[in-house]
């Protein structure tokens, strides 16, 4: 007998935002811009538009950077709106093939597939 198992999952593109945590006294891109002493605060809007769909590579070489958000004005909070972007989509198929063969007549013993390893089930 044998037995196929599959799982397929889909994850369509989830959002999300741009945030600066480093502390206002930072040498290199320093944040806290309204000086709330909270270190979670967003930049204003940048000048290239992000938004749209972009391929896998543009994100592992990264979609943008730290210099393309522009530092708000000190004391106020950044102009960028939340969850505006999104990141890619994912598509997994997980699969498995069972095969029992049955030997000496009445012993059963299973043998699992899984990819790209064997076992003994």
């Amino acid at each position: 007998m044998t037995n196929l198992q599959l799982i397929i999952a889909f994850q369509t593109r989830t959002p999300f935002w741009v945030y600066n945590t480093n502390p206002a006294n930072a040498s290199v891109n320093p944040g806290d811009y309204n000086r709330d002493g909270n270190n979670w605060d967003i930049p204003d809007t940048p000048t290239q538009n992000f938004t749209g769909s972009h391929g896998r590579s543009a994100y592992i070489n990264g979609l943008f950077t730290a210099a393309d958000f522009p530092v708000p004005a000190a004391g106020t909070e950044g102009t960028e709106l939340r969850n505006i972007y999104r990141n890619p989509g994912m598509f997994q198929v997980d699969a498995s093939v069972l095969k029992t063969i049955v030997y000496l007549g009445s012993v059963n013993r299973a043998i699992c597939n899984c990819g790209l390893t064997s076992s003994m089930c």
